[in-house]
């Protein structure tokens, strides 16, 4: 396979990690101001980061069994969750 025709099958991937790279770089551009409104030293802002680092990693290592336990109900259990999150009320029930 020759320089080319990988750059053109990579085209699409190359374009997520660019969109997911601006977006990063954008929140890091901010950092500094969110900082400031939150009121947080640069010690308890590097924990809040450390700490969310952390439970992105549980939750990617925790995916496979949950999805295993919720079976057909998970885009139920999923859309309930991210309404209750969203929201702030306990959603109603669905059974």
């Amino acid at each position: 396979m020759n320089v080319v025709r990988a750059f053109y099958l990579s085209r699409k991937p190359v374009a997520g990690f660019f969109a997911i790279g601006a977006a990063w770089a954008v929140y890091f551009a901010q950092m500094p101001v969110i900082k400031a409104n939150v009121g947080a030293s640069d010690g308890a802002y590097g924990a809040a980061l450390l700490f969310a680092a952390f439970g992105a990693f549980a939750a990617m290592w925790l995916a496979p069994a949950c999805r295993r336990l919720a079976g057909g109900w998970q885009c139920r259990l999923e859309s309930l969750f991210w309404r209750s999150a969203c929201s702030g009320q306990a959603p109603p029930p669905v059974f």
